[in-house]
């Protein structure tokens, strides 16, 4: 039996999805964090686990910029392992292979708590966003050795698949890792519909993409990365026009993080479900780094006018800024635009199908 580890609405999409279809002949039991006890009764509704468990995650370290800190954090909670395999809902001994995703912002400490009970377990990672297209392209040996003092092992040598909806936007540098991938649900009626469901999605939420551009904004951890996207988005109203500009608000962010300046739209639907059911061709997306961004063409193959400044925030992440090219490079209208200074964003001029 298979195990999946969900944590987030975008993971519990994904882990659906892969049950579904790569995994439609196999029984696969589900790990929900409480954030998504919400869904819970449809995903059992869904009969594609066969079990749905609730289960608690020690504390994470996203947000923590000092490095002590994250390390001392990570101690604890290696240190905590044993707490961890005295609380997982189900016996681990009944599981061939754990997926799990979000490599470089979740804990992994319950996959080897599993290990412990369970050594002949298989894991594999799946698709949450952005970060399982870049984390594979490094091999940190400091995070190597961290885990082999305190699990004995390091999660990456134990995978042997990832699961991702486009493989040709990963770079991988583990040999041991194959990439496979992920069928489309914008491609089937039946799988949309589950993933519908499971959401809630209701056809006005669509209205999202009445305005023509989609302002698609992140929740940072930082000042100065909030500073740089305001600026962003006060660029992009000047150059759209006030009444062209709708928010999509990321659903870490407060409903009135912007005040009544901008039309600003809270929705716990993930963009991608209101774009796989929407008509989104004609819209222009401009973001700061959201990985929404990327998803329109890796999880739908849709490509709108794209507008990325990533690059303009300048500490980010060198592998982070190689997805994005990657992505631009397989869209065949190219109309994904990266951009490292504003001054660039400000005089790009549009074709006149996408003039306002």
């Amino acid at each position: 039996m298979n195990l999946f580890l969900a944590m987030t609405p975008a993971q519990m999409m994904n882990a659906t999805v892969l049950a579904g279809s790569v995994l439609k002949n196999e029984p696969c039991d589900i790990y929900i964090t409480s954030n998504l006890d919400a869904y819970r009764d449809k995903l059992e509704q869904s009969r594609l686990f066969h079990a749905v468990y609730g289960y608690s995650l020690v504390k994470d370290i996203t947000g923590r910029s000092n490095a002590l800190s994250r390390a001392v954090v990570r101690i604890k909670n290696a240190i905590d392992l044993k707490e961890i395999k005295q609380s997982l809902p189900s016996d681990p001994a009944m599981y061939t292979r754990v997926f799990a995703a979000g490599i470089s912002l979740k804990n992994y400490e319950v996959y080897y708590a599993i290990k412990v009970k369970n050594k002949d377990v298989r894991f594999s990672l799946y698709e949450e966003g952005i970060c399982e297209y870049y984390h594979l392209t490094e091999k940190d040996p400091l995070k190597i050795l961290f885990s082999k003092i305190f699990f004995h092992g390091y999660y990456m040598k134990d995978c042997d698949s990832l699961y991702v909806y486009e493989p040709r936007a990963v770079k991988c540098k583990w040999d041991n890792i194959e990439v496979k991938p992920i069928p489309r649900f914008v491609d089937d009626e039946k799988k949309l519909q589950v993933i519908n469901e499971l959401f809630s999605y209701r056809a006005e939420e669509c209205k999202i993409f009445d305005r023509k551009v989609v302002f698609l904004e992140s929740s940072f951890y930082t000042e100065d990365h909030e500073t740089v996207q305001r600026k962003i988005l006060e660029q992009t109203v000047a150059k759209f026009g006030l009444e062209n500009v709708v928010i999509k608000m990321h659903p870490r962010s407060s409903a009135d993080k912007y005040g009544d300046a901008y039309t600003c739209v809270s929705s716990s639907v993930p963009l991608e479900i209101l774009a796989a059911n929407g008509a989104i061709e004609d819209n222009i997306f401009v973001s700061m780094s959201s990985s929404g961004i990327i998803n329109l063409k890796l999880m739908l193959d849709k490509e709108p006018e794209i507008f990325c400044l990533n690059g303009i925030y300048k500490k980010e992440q060198k592998e982070v800024r190689e997805v994005f090219d990657r992505v631009a490079a397989l869209c065949h209208k190219q109309n994904f635009h990266i951009f490292d200074r504003f001054e660039a964003f400000d005089r790009f001029e549009l074709s006149a199908k996408d003039s306002i």
